[in-house]
């Protein structure tokens, strides 16, 4: 009996100075990060850039800037930070265990061009399907007769149909774009 107790006994004190050194290690793990914080901007006119991501290399573990551009994250001292944005070039820049790091990133002319904002998020050119219409201002210059945006875009886009509800002066309009009507028969567009 005593040579159970004794047994028993000394697997406590084992388990014991585990837990001891396992809670050790993680504490020193965590003492080992550094809080790294700055701003992300554009190189032409320093403007914020608000989301751009910031992440450890090698790791899952990043963050976005907010709406000051602005950044935190805690990371090994030796960590590479890397720090991208649509239509910019990546960056990667080593800690060195600072603690603060500005960045500004310069523009990407071919990543730029391979973008398209779409009505539901954006999508590489390559990956598109379907067809794009491209409006500027010069392509809707104002008529006499028209009132609004949607008077200047009636017929400059195929497949989309824009009508007025009532004859009033800024009456409500549908706009119909093809393949998204009801396919069922109907007269009015989808809401």
């Amino acid at each position: 009996m005593n040579h159970f107790l004794f047994h028993r006994l000394r697997l406590l004190v084992i388990g014991s100075m585990l837990s001891v050194l396992t809670v050790a290690h993680v504490v020193s793990a965590q003492s080992t990060k550094v809080l790294v914080s700055g701003k992300i901007t554009a190189d032409e006119d320093g403007e914020a850039l608000v989301g751009a991501t910031v992440t450890e290399k090698g790791t899952t573990n990043g963050t976005t800037s907010d709406v000051n551009g602005g950044f935190k994250l805690n990371v090994a001292p030796n960590a590479t930070l890397v720090i991208s944005f649509i239509g910019y070039a990546p960056q990667e820049l080593a800690v060195n265990k600072r603690s603060s790091i500005n960045v500004s990133l310069k523009t990407d002319q071919q990543q730029l061009q391979d973008v398209v904002v779409v009505g539901y998020g954006t999508q590489r050119k390559k990956d598109l399907t379907g067809s794009i219409v491209n409006l500027t201002s010069k392509d809707l210059v104002p008529v006499p007769s028209a009132t609004s945006v949607d008077q200047m875009m009636q017929g400059k886009v195929a497949g989309v149909q824009i009508t007025q509800t009532s004859g009033a002066p800024g009456g409500n309009v549908n706009v119909i774009v093809r393949g998204l009507a009801p396919s069922r028969v109907a007269t009015r567009p989808c809401t």
